[in-house]
């Protein structure tokens, strides 16, 4: 019992001590794209959860596709099967990473490019 008192103490000690923090997340839509921010960390980010797959319906598939491929050709990591030769450490992109079918659907290379 007299260890759980002394727990009790401490943790209402901390509780009256610690600072309180609000955060509020607001939406907006900037530009016909929907937008989230967050005062905590003063980020942020689209409201959109398939932005890939908006972009590709948008602007068409090829045009996001050679633009992805163009700003970032190759993928440096950790030598794995799926680079290109395999085990090299470089993947490098191609359409092929991009799904045409299921806009916004990509591999983890595409992924990382974008």
């Amino acid at each position: 019992m007299r260890h759980g008192i002394k727990s009790l103490f401490l943790s209402l000690a901390i509780g009256l001590t610690s600072n309180n923090s609000n955060a509020a997340l607001i939406s907006s839509i900037t530009g016909g794209e929907s937008l989230v921010y967050s005062s905590l960390g003063n980020l942020t980010w689209t409201g959109d959860a398939n932005l890939l797959g908006s972009m590709m319906s948008k602007h068409s598939y090829s045009t996001i596709v050679k633009a992805i491929i163009a700003t970032t050709p190759s993928i440096a990591n950790r030598a794995n099967i799926y680079d290109t030769p395999a085990f090299s450490g470089f993947h490098n992109l191609s359409a092929a990473d991009f799904s045409a079918s299921e806009l916004g659907r990509t591999s983890w290379f595409g992924a990382i490019a974008y």
